[in-house]
């Protein structure tokens, strides 16, 4: 009898080598998704705070030129220069959609604009609540609410 020369796998081997990949897919892919999402939340972080860097930078322009207090900034951003409180509230629904989201490196839809605020602490600090937006492309979906360093926990639980 001739002997064969036997080149290859079994089906032994190459079920073998498909349970081990199975094993570390299933261990590898809610890991990675899970910094995927870490980093979409840390990029929409980042995002509420350069809304509040860009309102503490131009509220204290606004604050040392006694022209602009009351002219092109408080209009553009929506400043109530005659609220009462220790804060002055930003209109949030319209201006900061359009002009500041934008100027932050977000999108439109990223940002729920009538949920967000912005408030202009007495000390000059931002408080930026950003909501995530749920429209179509908004890459932010899903990370719920971030607020900017500018906030305290009184600011958090209103």
């Amino acid at each position: 009898m001739k002997k064969m020369n036997r080149k290859g796998f079994t089906l032994i081997e190459l079920l073998a080598v498909i349970v081990v990949l199975a094993i570390i897919l299933v261990i590898t892919v809610p890991t990675i998704l899970n910094t995927l999402g870490d980093t979409r939340k840390d990029a929409f972080e980042a995002g509420a705070n350069s809304v509040a860097d860009w309102f503490e930078k131009n509220y204290s322009l606004a604050q040392l030129d006694s022209t602009k207090s009351n002219s092109v900034y408080n209009t553009w951003a929506g400043l109530d220069t005659t609220a009462t409180t220790d804060d002055v509230t930003v209109d949030t629904e319209t201006n900061l959609t359009a002009n500041v989201i934008v100027a932050a490196g977000l999108n439109a839809t990223d940002v729920n604009a009538t949920s967000s605020t912005v408030k202009i602490k007495k000390n000059g600090r931002a408080c930026v609540k950003l909501v995530a937006g749920t429209g179509t492309g908004a890459k932010f979906s899903g990370q719920g609410t971030v607020y900017s360093s500018g906030c305290e926990a009184a600011d958090k639980s209103n």
